[in-house]
């Protein structure tokens, strides 16, 4: 098992198990909340969770010239 602390969310852990002893599955635990992903899940939920990360780090330049 893997723990990440934050500062909004608190503890986030991830760890690897199987779901119906056949299938692995990425469990997730937020705030108490379980989300078990299948493996391809956990991939693209890992690249989202990285693109919203970059673009909250890397806001895109207010257009000072646009009307609206």
């Amino acid at each position: 098992m893997t723990t990440t602390e934050t500062r909004f969310a608190g503890q986030i852990t991830t760890e690897a198990g199987l779901l119906e002893e056949t299938s692995p599955v990425v469990i997730v635990n937020v705030l108490g909340m379980q989300a078990d992903l299948s493996p391809d899940e956990a991939v693209r939920f890992a690249v989202r969770l990285l693109e919203a990360a970059s673009r909250a780090e890397n806001p895109p330049p207010i257009d000072w010239t646009a009307e609206g």
